[in-house]
């Protein structure tokens, strides 16, 4: 067994629980080392630094996204609504998991990895696994649709689902379910539902939008 990448899972596992819990600023190396029960020796071995730490922990959770997307989209035979609701609920199987990630993203006291500079921006840049989402809108509309407007399709779908696996997700909403149906899973994917097929919808009758 290899100890040496034992202990920096260890590491990732605990800072990505103390980052979420109390943020990058309200973090110590400390609380990591007691969290991980390791020394500062170690985090600095793996991980040289705090920032360097949180980009590893970054790409950990971004990488560990799209590997759980890609597992849905390797079903070539679902539509754009069930690739959806697979979607959500994974999101919401993971609804810790998610929020974890989410809080650790909107962290600004360091740069994620590979920012894209100003003015260079990627114009594909879209969420982790965002690329499966945008292959099967491709096979539902075809490819004669432009593609940023399949593009701009699956940041919609992707963003609306996000929001909503962040929002059901949380303590407050949890205990109110029994007090908002139109919480429940059902609901939320009969809403999904709509929401996809209007936007597939519209892309195959305004083409023109994007030309």
């Amino acid at each position: 067994m290899d100890n040496k990448r034992d202990t920096k899972e260890i590491i990732l596992e605990c800072a990505n629980k103390l980052f979420a819990q109390k943020g990058f600023d309200g973090t110590s190396i400390r609380d990591i080392c007691n969290e991980a029960d390791v020394n500062v020796s170690s985090i600095n071995y793996h991980f040289k630094n705090k920032e360097s730490l949180y980009q590893a922990l970054f790409e950990k959770n971004r990488s560990w996204f799209e590997s759980q997307i890609k597992n849905i989209g390797e079903d070539k035979s679902l539509t754009t609504v069930q690739f959806v609701k697979k979607l959500y609920d994974f999101f919401l199987d993971n609804g810790s998991a998610l929020m974890n990630c989410f809080k650790i993203m909107l962290t600004d006291s360091v740069s994620p990895p590979e920012a894209p500079a100003p003015g260079k921006e990627d114009p594909e840049f879209g969420p982790p696994g965002g690329r499966y989402l945008l292959e099967v809108i491709s096979r539902d509309v075809g490819e004669d649709i432009p593609y940023e407007a399949r593009f701009w399709a699956m940041r919609m779908i992707f963003s609306n689902i996000f929001h909503h696996g962040i929002i059901i997700s949380t303590s407050y909403v949890c205990s109110m379910k029994a007090k908002a149906p139109n919480f429940t899973r059902e609901n939320q994917e009969r809403d999904f539902e709509y929401m996809v097929t209007a936007l597939l919808t519209y892309l195959k009758e305004n083409p023109q939008k994007w030309s």
